[in-house]
């Protein structure tokens, strides 16, 4: 006799919690349709699918609307009892983009209130479009102010420098009011990064990825450094990404007194934009790096170009358990010399091998080039690393 199958709020709460998370990373819509079928599935999936926000190719203005006002509210929501808020753990500014494009005038209109009452979609707006004329024109015109002061009641009050429904606004409430947020990845380039909240934020943050242009003023901003605070502004913050920056000495030395438990640090340097009539900052040396290597977690270390390192540099990580690590070749670490640097380092798992580009040396010597490294470097490597699994090589 063939037994019927299981359905899926009959199984085990441990299984049911793995077909959750499996949903919730191959398709969130199927997630979406599962935990509405029965409360107890409700219960359990509702904090993956709100873990990391979303939002689809084609978002109605009302929905976005909605979205944001979730997280604008204090406490759970009116009708489902859910405070959305304390599920969300990662923040993408790629996902959130569809649906508050700063450029869209019309919302940001009708947000602020522009060219009519600062309200949302509700019954007051009809409220006063209905009215008919009296011959009593006070009493209609007392009774519009009375509908003006009810609805700017029940609109949220926005506590942002944005306008109302804009990605930005939007990021700055989800990085204000969701605690449990720990993961924050920003791709688009702004001018307003150092206008959103980091104060409130960055304490509680482990993982940070900024692919956009960053300089000295915006690590100063992200990490409120000030000389009268003596507490590491990110003491939980593990993993830094910066894929554009401009960094100075200054940044590196707020990096090490700012985020004293990072293990993984990725950071592509670019020189800094010349504008004639301020000097040039010195680009970063050596020495302005080993404080930040020396931090005692450190497992990634992928900071490049560094023209004219030093072995020193190197040594100085090679007390860490490194499982990636990037070599700058220079006049003074030639190819060469590889086989000679990596035996201190019993952890190595993944090996870059870079040059620094024109504008950092002039000129490269061909010795230096990726691309010319001699076969025999490259194969004696493994042997004298045995952990070493993975090399990359980057002209």
């Amino acid at each position: 006799m063939d037994l019927p199958l299981p359905s899926l709020p009959t199984l085990p709460p441990e299984l049911q919690t793995q077909i959750l998370i499996h949903l919730s990373h191959t398709s969130p819509r199927s997630l979406h349709s599962a935990i509405l079928t029965s409360q107890s599935l409700f219960r359990a999936g509702i904090k993956h699918l709100w873990r990391s926000p979303r939002i689809g190719p084609v978002l109605p203005k009302r929905v976005w609307r909605a979205f944001v006002e979730v997280f604008e509210r204090h406490g759970a929501g009116k009708w489902s009892g859910v405070n959305y808020k304390e599920f969300v753990e990662v923040v993408e500014d790629v996902w959130l983009y569809v649906g508050g494009e700063d450029e869209d005038v019309e919302v940001a209109k009708a947000a602020e209130g522009v060219g009519g009452l600062n309200v949302i979609d509700t019954g007051e707006r009809r409220d006063v479009e209905n009215l008919t004329v009296d011959d009593d024109t006070k009493k209609l015109s007392a009774r519009i102010e009375e509908v003006k002061v009810e609805t700017h009641k029940l609109a949220p009050v926005n506590s942002t420098p944005f306008p109302r429904y804009s990605l930005h606004h939007c990021l700055s409430i989800m990085m204000e009011r969701c605690p449990n947020l720990h993961t924050l990845t920003l791709h688009f380039h702004t001018e307003n990064l150092t206008k959103l909240p980091w104060r409130n934020t960055i304490s509680r943050i482990r993982t940070l990825d900024l692919r956009m242009r960053i300089d000295d003023s915006h690590l100063i901003s992200i990490f409120h450094s000030t000389t009268s605070t003596t507490a590491p502004a990110a003491p939980h913050l593990k993993n830094l990404t910066l894929t554009w920056a401009e960094l100075t000495p200054q940044s590196f030395a707020l990096l090490q007194k700012s985020c004293p438990n990072l293990s993984s640090i990725t950071i592509k340097l670019v020189q800094p934009r010349r504008y004639p009539s301020t000097p040039q900052p010195p680009p970063a040396k050596n020495t302005d790096l080993i404080p930040l290597a020396l931090l005692p977690h450190i497992t990634t270390f992928n900071i490049h170009p560094l023209p004219n390192i030093t072995p020193s540099l190197y040594q100085s990580l090679s007390t860490h358990p490194l499982e990636s690590l990037t070599i700058t070749l220079s006049t003074d670490i030639p190819a060469t010399t590889l086989p000679s640097l990596l035996p201190a380092f019993s952890s190595l798992k993944t090996l870059t091998i870079t040059t620094p580009p024109t504008p950092w040396q002039h000129p490269i010597p061909s010795s230096l080039h990726s691309k010319t490294i001699p076969e025999a470097v490259i194969m004696e490597l493994p042997a004298v690393c045995p952990t070493l699994t993975k090399i990359v090589l980057k002209g």
